[in-house]
């Protein structure tokens, strides 16, 4: 496999205290992934157990998109996955692909 075709993602993680309501610190984390040259900030969305065990939206400089893990496997709302992916590519989109390298997807 060449050095061109390999996939790069990277995350980093923020932690700054912050303080809730009744003053006592708490960790405060913030998570992005880096997908070739474009930096998501991830949040994770709670799901209702009946149409997803699991769900990331991906907060772009541009796009915003939502990922999930269904019934019959991962989905994303990305032009990609919808066009030519769905069904068709068990791999999924570049979003897909790159929550499953850091383990944030099954």
């Amino acid at each position: 496999m060449s050095t061109k075709s390999k996939k790069k993602c990277t995350t980093s993680r923020r932690s700054p205290k912050a303080q809730n309501t009744t003053g006592t610190e708490f960790l405060q984390t913030t998570l992005f992934i880096r997908i070739k040259a474009d930096f998501y900030y991830l949040r994770r969305l709670q799901t209702d157990p009946m149409v997803a065990t699991i769900g990331w939206r991906l907060f772009g400089k541009h796009d915003t998109y939502d990922v999930a893990i269904r019934e019959f496997g991962p989905t994303c709302d990305c032009r990609d996955f919808l066009d030519r992916r769905d069904g068709k590519d068990p791999k999924g989109c570049k979003h897909i692909q790159a929550l499953k390298a850091v383990g944030l997807l099954e």
